[in-house]
Order: C-alpha cells, then structure tokens, then sequence
C-alpha cells in the first residue's frame, strides 16, 4: 500500500514537474511572442494617430475648400451684379441724354407760352360769358392754360411766384407769401409809431402796414415801408404779415411745405411800451408771438392777397 503511494506521488510530482517546465516553457513562448507584438502595437498606435491627425487636417481641407466654393459663388453674383449695373448706366446715360433734350424742348415751349397771346372764343362756342367771348390765359408761374380764372389750391406756386398759403372763392383767390429775403431791423428805433386804439380788429394788415410806412416819426425808414415798395413777377402789392397770419402759417407748415425756422417780423408795433423799443414777430420755433427790439435784424417774408 505504502509502495503504491510512493509510486502516485512521484508520479504526480514528475507530472507536475512536466506542467512547471511547460508552463515555463509557455511563458518563455509567451515572452518572446509578447516582445515581437510590442513594436508592432507601438507603430499600430503611432500609424493610428497619423491618421486621426491626417483626417483631421482632411476635414479642415474639405471646410476650406467649401468656403472656397462659396466664395466662389460670392464672387460669381458680384460680376452678374456689376454686368447688370453696367448695363443699368448704360440705360442711364441714355436716359439722362434724353431727359435733357427734353429739358430743352420744355424751355423752348416755355418760352413760346410765355409770348402766347390771350385767345378768345368765338361767339358760337356754348358759353355764358355775358360778353359773348371767354378768355383763354396761361395761369401765371405755370404751363397751365385756362378758359377763365385760374385757381390754385394751398401750396400751389400763386401769381407773383410766391407759396400760396390761404385759398377763397373755390381756390379762385387767396394769400401767397414770398420767398425768404434777407433778415432786417423792423425800423422807427425809439421813435413813436401813431397807430389808432383797437386797430387790430378795424384794420386789415395791409392798411396797418401803410400806417407804420407812412408814419412821419419814422421818416419812411421802415420794413413796412420796403415791403409796400417790393415788387417781383409784375406784382408790387406786397405787405407785411400780421402775427394772426404768420399762426395760421405756422399750424400748416407740412401742408404748405413751407421751411421757416427763427424769429419773423409781424407788422404790429408794441402800444404798451413807454421806451419805443419794441415791434411783434412770431417766433416758429416755439410757436407764439414775441415783442422783439425794433433795431435787431430779424427773418423777414412779405405777403400779398390775389
């Protein structure tokens, strides 16, 4: 019994004496399989980050070439565009040519209106003027031709060339304000202006122009006095308006398209002021009559009614 165990162990010992060999043997096998793989892994994970690295650098080539295209294409609409324009000035110069030409034409048929003489109709014509005639007139500042009277509407250019700023009888009459003229003193400097009480409400401006024009104190040195003696496009009615017709003027600005900014002289002189210093004028920045120095240059625009 004791035979045959000793017999199983050595038996069992060599074997596991072959398993230490074999395993050494395996691990040697292992070892040098392990040392030929390391540089192999290594240049794998180098060859693996090259190309990691190139495609990155392939993705960026490819964003730029994208950019190039559109760039590209930018540049592609840009030329159409400039072709278009350089087509567009082409039309534009021919288009200038003409409208100068007609410019021209415009001029020359101006002028020939402007020495048309008055017509008349015949007594045949169905008309109701008792005179048994009616009027064919070139309504003035215009290439407008009328049988009878011309109208205007407010803004229109009226008959002395000035803005029309009031319109009566269906447009048939009205008051025009002249064009900006030179800034002036309103005149009569601490010098009495005689004017009536109340004359406010019982004289027209036109009459209290000719007042302050007339008034001996002042000597005629007045823009009362310069506004009764302007004359332009045939018209020499002109006068100085009143503070209640500068308001008006001032509420319909946009209407009008009229451009006034600053201080502009009223006719009215100031009664209740003991030194004679002061004239009324409407200031448009703020929208109110003002008593301002008569020796101080102010805006000046005349008015005339038609």
């Amino acid at each position: 019994m004791m035979k045959a165990l000793e017999i199983a162990i050595v038996k069992n010992y060599n074997n596991i004496n072959t398993l230490i060999v074999g395993h050494n043997t395996l691990e040697k096998g292992l070892n040098k399989v392990t040392g030929e793989l390391a540089p192999l892994i290594t240049e794998s994970k180098i060859d693996h980050d090259r190309v990691i690295s190139v495609s990155r650098e392939v993705e960026v080539n490819r964003l730029q070439v994208e950019d190039f295209k559109t760039s590209v294409i930018s540049l592609e609409n840009k030329v159409a565009q400039l072709s278009s324009l350089k087509d567009d000035m082409e039309g534009l110069e021919i288009l200038e040519g003409a409208v100068r030409d007609m410019g021209e034409d415009v001029s020359e048929v101006t002028q020939n209106l402007q020495s048309w003489p008055e017509s008349k109709i015949p007594r045949t014509a169905e008309i109701e003027d008792v005179s048994g005639v009616l009027t064919l007139r070139r309504c003035p500042n215009t290439l407008e031709f009328v049988w009878g009277s011309c109208t205007y509407a407010a803004g229109d250019r009226g008959p002395a060339g000035g803005i029309v700023v009031i319109v009566t009888d269906d447009g048939k009459n009205g008051i025009e304000i002249s064009e900006e003229l030179p800034p002036a003193e309103y005149g009569c400097d601490r010098k009495k202006v005689k004017v009536p009480s109340k004359w406010g409400r019982k004289k027209t401006n036109l009459e209290k122009t000719e007042l302050v024009a007339s008034s001996e104190q002042c000597g005629g040195k007045t823009l009362a006095k310069k506004s009764l003696d302007y004359a332009i496009n045939g018209k020499d009615d002109w006068y100085l308006p009143g503070v209640n017709e500068l308001a008006y003027i001032y509420d319909n600005l946009d209407e009008l398209g009229l451009n006034m900014e600053g201080v502009y002289w009223a006719v009215e002189v100031s009664r209740y002021d003991p030194r004679r210093l002061f004239a009324s004028a409407f200031n448009f920045h703020r929208g109110h009559f003002v008593d301002k120095e008569r020796a101080i240059e102010q805006n000046v625009r005349y008015i005339r009614r038609f």
